[in-house]
């Protein structure tokens, strides 16, 4: 019989939570960016308004983000791994699907945040252009599609 030494038994405990928790990095992912994001445009914004901008309290804030949001999204993931896969599964599709609602819910704070702080700097916030290039874009294709009838007419 071979021998187990405790570097071995350590590496294959830690590959395991590892593995574990292997299906939610991406989202993980996904929520740094936007936090990532978020801490950007703020310091932009403070500078913009000739607020302190400090790489203390900036870190602070990160940080603090970071810990409550990666732990909330690991204990809804336990939270879904151990009791509501069995239930969503019957309904749904998807495992893990409550995870995916969180990560997308904190994703949205992050956003909404970005947001306001681009419409009170600039005046017109992320989601007021897009509406408005989707908006331009609409009558640029209705003008191009009634050309083009005119022009079929003719």
């Amino acid at each position: 019989m071979e021998k187990i030494s405790y570097k071995g038994a350590i590496l294959a405990y830690l590959s395991t939570i590892i593995t574990f928790f292997l299906p939610l990095a991406p989202l993980l992912l996904l929520v740094f960016f936007a936090v990532v994001a978020d801490t950007f445009v703020g310091r932009w914004y403070a500078k913009r308004e000739s607020k302190e901008v400090t790489s203390k309290k900036t870190r602070e804030g990160f940080t603090m983000k970071m810990i409550t949001y990666g732990g909330g999204l690991v204990f809804i993931y336990l939270l879904d791994v151990w009791v509501l896969n069995k239930f969503v599964l019957h309904y749904f599709p998807q495992e893990n699907l409550s995870t995916l609602f969180t990560a997308l819910f904190l994703i949205w704070i992050e956003y909404s945040s970005v947001d306001e702080k681009v419409k009170w700097a600039t005046g017109k916030g992320i989601t007021d252009r897009v509406f408005d290039f989707v908006s331009k874009l609409k009558r640029t294709i209705k003008v191009l599609v009634d050309f083009r009838q005119q022009r079929n007419v003719e």
